[in-house]
């Protein structure tokens, strides 16, 4: 339980920093050229890591390099969607999207790793449903109303989350004795590799796109946004070694969505409304029933 509490807190520390650079990047060229120094700092603290615990950074089997290839991309495609979402929608909002995706985790549990799946958590799927719809007639309360562009956003928020943790998961599962740090290294190697693809491809699409990022106001964000991003995968991917995905992923993304309702009213100037507050009791109230 304590990895999952590091993983929590670090993860609303990164989320509290993409916040605060989000308005820097008014363009995907952008968005994407920030996230990909993060991931060069990520890479090396892996790599680092990996050298002192004296791991072979060979893959055991196509099965290991192929989990490392899926957490890699799926990390990339979070990374871009989460941060072009959180600059036009309400931060609660993309934190609930980012919630939600405990149910993909949960349904791989089900299916593959043979975990328990009762009334219970449908209904409480039902509910984590009911409490996206709440959320969006909130967003649309505060914020311009969600266009098509916005819910193609959340909802790669939603599966790319979702396939970050089933990776971590199958790693755990699959390969037994794999190392951590080898394990996140080529996470975010190929979550690098990823942006570099979509870079160069929004690039050949959009030549004339520029714009300047002040890195002398972003590059502190981008260094904690960094460790925080490593240690947060390193941790939760500890702790599925001990936590069943049933109620390791529902509790993370409970406290995660606690800790970000209370920095988006805090620190974001968010206010909240009848919708933003039935949303997040449908929230809890989904969680609680799969978490039982």
């Amino acid at each position: 339980m304590v990895f999952l509490l590091l993983a929590v807190l670090a993860g609303s520390v990164k989320g509290f920093c993409g916040k605060k650079i989000s308005g820097y990047a008014e363009s995907v060229s952008a968005c994407v050229r920030m996230n990909l120094w993060r991931m060069v700092l990520c890479c090396f603290i892996g790599l680092l890591l990996s050298l002192v615990t004296g791991a072979t950074l060979r893959p055991g089997s196509w099965v290991e390099a192929a989990i490392w290839l899926l957490s890699g991309f799926s990390t990339a495609v979070f990374l871009i969607s989460w941060t072009l979402a959180v600059r036009t929608d309400a931060y609660m909002l993309v934190s609930a999207c980012t919630t939600a995706a405990f149910l993909i985790p949960l349904l791989f549990g089900f299916f593959l790793f043979h975990e328990s799946l009762g009334a219970k958590q449908i209904v409480g799927m039902l509910f984590i449903v009911a409490a996206v719809l709440l959320l969006v007639r909130y967003n649309n309360s505060i914020k311009t109303r969600l266009g098509i562009r916005q819910l193609l956003l959340l909802l790669l928020v939603f599966v790319s989350q979702g396939f970050v943790s089933v990776s971590q998961k199958l790693f755990t599962y699959y390969v037994p004795d794999g190392n951590n740090p080898v394990f996140n290294f080529y996470t975010f190697l190929f979550a690098l590799v990823g942006l570099l693809l979509w870079q160069g491809g929004h690039r050949l699409r959009n030549p004339h796109e520029r714009q300047k990022i002040p890195f002398g106001k972003v590059a502190g964000f981008l260094v904690v946004m960094a460790v925080m991003l490593f240690a947060n995968s390193y941790f939760l991917t500890a702790a599925t070694e001990t936590v069943p995905a049933v109620i390791l992923f529902p509790l993370n993304s409970v406290l995660s969505l606690a800790i970000g309702v209370l920095m988006s009213t805090v620190f974001f100037g968010e206010r909240m409304t009848r919708y933003s507050v039935a949303g997040l009791l449908c929230t809890l109230i989904s969680l609680l029933l799969t978490n039982l």
